[in-house]
């Protein structure tokens, strides 16, 4: 069941609003992580994770503005398959995305990301640090869509304890 990690960074007073997100350095000091791998071992079955990366990437690409995604279409269905791995990777090799929520080193702020993800078409679990959870698929995804469409982050949020129920029961934790 995905589930709300904590970072252990000083909380922000005023809190994160829509222009922080535009700054790639900016950590979110709290988003959803997955508790399983969405990866072969999920393949050709139904998971409450698989389906929030789903939602997550038809979010993202979503805009605006509105990206191409891999050139098939992605549903909600909750199945790793195929299409599912197509789209995990299509995010992670797209250049443009994974500028949006890289931080930059300061002495190097024009150059793209400093660790890109491995596009491996998975998203596992972030574990670790501060710094290394920032490198993992999940954050990544929760980062761009805070940058592209901070309402809809928020909303995210604010639904993420009762997530489980939402997939369980059909409906789409992001209306």
């Amino acid at each position: 069941m995905p589930y709300v990690e904590k970072m252990d960074i000083p909380h922000r007073h005023p809190p994160l609003n829509a222009d922080d997100m535009k700054n790639p350095n900016v950590i979110l000091p709290n988003w959803i992580n997955v508790s399983y791998d969405v990866s072969e071992q999920l393949r050709n079955k139904k998971s409450v994770e698989t389906r929030f990366v789903q939602l997550l990437l038809m979010s993202v690409y979503a805009g605006p503005p509105n990206r191409p995604g891999p050139g098939v279409d992605l549903s909600d269905d909750g199945v790793f398959g195929d299409k599912t791995r197509k789209w995990i990777q299509h995010f992670q090799q797209h250049r443009d995305l994974q500028d949006l929520v890289q931080p930059r080193k300061p002495t190097e702020p024009d150059r793209g990301p400093t660790l890109p993800v491995r596009p491996d078409g998975y998203v596992h679990r972030a574990y670790g640090n501060v710094d290394q959870k920032i490198h993992f698929t999940i954050y990544r995804l929760n980062r761009a869509l805070a940058a592209l469409n901070f309402r809809k982050f928020n909303l995210l949020m604010l639904n993420s304890s009762r997530l489980g129920w939402y997939f369980d029961n059909g409906y789409n934790p992001f209306e």
